[in-house]
């Protein structure tokens, strides 16, 4: 079975193309670690991991600790109190305070940002082979080859403002761990 060609006028294409480009878009910002949004600088934190540091999400503020006010336990003289004489709240993982449930503490995510890039022609090998022609002084196997690319401003113009604020978001964020750029740092 095979799907029928149905022609489209070039109208009609641009404008199914400038959908799905906004579409994209709005999936980006939803996911919420695009470089383009204005906040996500506010987003992520580099956290110590062993010896270096890594992109972390900020956790969402934690809930409000129960207290007697607010609480739905039981007004049963033996129950939980709001804070236990050791300084420990209940928590809704914990409403009891039981100091025998291990309450796992919230691991870190590790950011994973997004950036809207156009190949820049002449400067990206991206080929099946990484353009291996043999040992050189810089690459002595095969194994050792690493495709490259080099991203620039998009040519569509949903995305012609989003790179300029995703690359001055990306400099703040590398700036706040003091990464050098071509010497300087950024």
């Amino acid at each position: 079975m095979s799907i029928p060609f149905i022609p489209v006028s070039p109208r009609t294409a641009a404008r199914n193309i400038a959908t799905r480009m906004s579409l994209v878009r709005e999936g980006l910002m939803a996911r919420g670690e695009y470089l383009a949004d204005p906040t996500i600088v506010e987003k992520v934190t580099w956290e110590p991991y062993g010896s270096s540091h890594r992109l972390v999400i900020i956790p969402p503020p934690s809930p409000s600790p129960v207290t007697l006010e607010n609480s739905s336990l039981p007004d049963d003289p033996g129950a939980a109190t709001a804070e236990q004489p050791d300084g420990r709240s209940p928590t809704p993982d914990n409403p009891t305070n039981d100091p025998a449930v291990d309450v796992p503490a919230d691991p870190l995510v590790p950011a994973v940002l997004t950036i809207v890039t156009q190949l820049v022609p002449g400067q990206s090998w991206l080929y099946p082979d990484g353009r291996w022609t043999g040992p050189t002084a810089y690459v002595q196997r095969f194994t050792d080859v690493k495709l490259l690319c080099t991203g620039g401003a998009p040519a569509h113009q949903r995305f012609v403002d989003d790179y300029s604020t995703s690359v001055a978001n990306l400099n703040t964020i590398m700036g706040r761990l003091g990464i050098r750029k071509r010497g300087k740092k950024l």
